[in-house]
């Protein structure tokens, strides 16, 4: 059992460690980064749709997703270089029951690799949809 608790605490600390994304030193804001329509931070139900205001209030809202574009990074690096990452949706589903979740299509991405399932180990990359557990938190790396 402290084998399983420790490969998933390194699992939880490597995207930070390895990605400038996830250590912003500014917030997030929502702007549009390009004529794609994507955004900075993005946040969308289990539908894939992104999130209206009242849905923040939505008390049967069980699941919530989290969109960090990599390219929405507005610290520089140390010659004042533009910093990019890798792009992440990080879920959070808090309900009892499973649910298939619709993923973020186009601008977000067109596919996704599985970096962490608490649910589930060795799933591979993924478009379209993913099954989630009752309980469980997933992240996920985009690709466009």
């Amino acid at each position: 059992p402290d084998h399983e608790v420790c490969s998933l605490v390194r699992r939880l600390i490597d995207p930070r460690r390895n990605h400038p994304i996830c250590r912003q030193k500014a917030f997030f804001s929502g702007r549009a980064l390009g004529a794609d329509g994507g955004k900075d931070i993005a946040w969308f139900g289990a539908d894939g749709v992104e999130l209206k205001d009242a849905q923040w209030f939505d008390p049967e809202l069980q699941t919530l997703a989290m969109y960090l574009d990599g390219r929405g990074i507005r610290s520089r690096g140390p010659r004042g270089e533009t910093i990019t990452d890798d792009s992440f949706l990080t879920v959070l589903h808090m309900g009892t029951d499973d649910v298939v979740l619709s993923l973020p299509s186009a601008p977000w991405a067109s596919s996704y690799d599985v970096v962490l399932d608490t649910a589930r180990s060795g799933t591979t990359a993924t478009a379209g949809t993913y099954p989630m557990t009752s309980r469980s938190v997933l992240l996920l790396k985009a690709h466009r």
